[in-house]
C-alpha cells in the first residue's frame, strides 16, 4: 500500500511541471510561443505642445492688498523624450483695481516634466524663469510701468479628448519683485493643447 502511495505523489509532482510546459507551448505547432511585442506607450506621444487658454491671476501687492485680474495664456513645449521638454511662454492679464487700469505681462522658459505613459490623464510639473513687466495708468493718465525677474513654479494636468486634443488644467506660484518688495502671486489656468 505505501508503494503506491508513493508511486501517486511522484506522478503528481512530475506532472505539475510537465503542465506548466505545456502552457507556454503554442496550440498550432507545439514550438514554444514567441513573446508578443505591447506596443510602446510613447508611439502616440508628439513632442511638441502648444496651448492657449483663459488665466486668472491673483496679485499681491506686497502690502497686503491683492487683487485678481483676467487674461490669456500660452505656450509651447517640445519635449525631448517621453517625459521631459523645454517649455516657454507668455501670458497677460487686465483689471482695475480700485478704478486704476492695470496690465500684467509674463514671459519665460525652464523644463517641463509629464508623466505622458497614461493615454488618457497625463499629469506635469514645470519651473520656469523670466520677466514680469506692470503697467498701471497714473491718475494724470500717464502709465507708469516697473519690470521684474519673476519665477514660476507649479504644475497640473492634460486630459486627452482625442489623438491631437487635451484639456490643461493648471495652477502656479509666481514669485516677483517690483519696488524691492517681494510679490507672492498665483495663477490658474484652463484651456486647450494641441500635440504635433
Amino acid at each position: 500500500m505505501r508503494t503506491w502511495w508513493t508511486a501517486l505523489e511522484l506522478c503528481l509532482c512530475l506532472a505539475v511541471p510537465v503542465a506548466a510546459q505545456e502552457s507556454s507551448l503554442s496550440p498550432a505547432g507545439g514550438f514554444p510561443s514567441a513573446p508578443q511585442p505591447k506596443p510602446h506607450p510613447s508611439e502616440d506621444l508628439y513632442p511638441w505642445q502648444i496651448s492657449v487658454g483663459y488665466e486668472y491671476l491673483r496679485v499681491d501687492s506686497g502690502g497686503g492688498i491683492h487683487f485678481g485680474m483676467n487674461g490669456y495664456t500660452s505656450s509651447m513645449t517640445r519635449f525631448l523624450n517621453d517625459w521631459v521638454g523645454v517649455e516657454a511662454g507668455v501670458s497677460g492679464a487686465f483689471a482695475s483695481p480700485f478704478g486704476i487700469p492695470t496690465r500684467w505681462f509674463w514671459y519665460g522658459g525652464g523644463p517641463r516634466i509629464a508623466w505622458r505613459y497614461n493615454r488618457r490623464f497625463q499629469p506635469w510639473a514645470h519651473v520656469l524663469a523670466g520677466g514680469a513687466r506692470i503697467r498701471v495708468v497714473q491718475t494724470a493718465g500717464v502709465p507708469a510701468a516697473r519690470n521684474s525677474f519673476s519665477w514660476v513654479a507649479g504644475g497640473g494636468a492634460d486630459i486627452r479628448l482625442n489623438e491631437r486634443l487635451s484639456w490643461r488644467v493648471e495652477a502656479d506660484y509666481v514669485s516677483t519683485r517690483f519696488s524691492a518688495i517681494a510679490q507672492h502671486n498665483t495663477r490658474y489656468h484652463t484651456g486647450m493643447v494641441l500635440n504635433f
